[in-house]
């Protein structure tokens, strides 16, 4: 089975709950998992450092930051999301 787990936010109780599923789902070692997470995640370095020689797929996108100009931008930003959308597209997730 292949799974995409997509997190794209940066602050608050998120990152850490995201990162505890996608351990949790890694270590059941019953799929090929793909990651795809925010540059602007708080704990990044704890995501790279987790599944740094794994065989997770880890990608890591461009997104927002936290600020009204740039929130507003993000809807715009076509190309950003077209990444995402091949992505997970070329991964084949079930």
């Amino acid at each position: 089975m292949r799974v995409s787990l997509l997190y794209l936010g940066s602050t608050g109780a998120g990152p850490v709950y995201s990162l505890e599923m996608a351990k949790a789902i890694y270590i059941t070692n019953k799929c090929d998992l793909q990651i795809i997470i925010s540059e602007n995640c708080y704990n990044l370095d704890l995501w790279k450092k987790y599944f740094k020689s794994t065989k997770v797929q880890l990608e890591i996108v461009k997104t927002y930051k936290r600020t009204p100009i740039h929130l507003a931008l993000s809807f715009v930003a076509f190309s950003r999301h077209r990444r995402i959308i091949n992505l997970i597209k070329n991964f084949k997730p079930e």
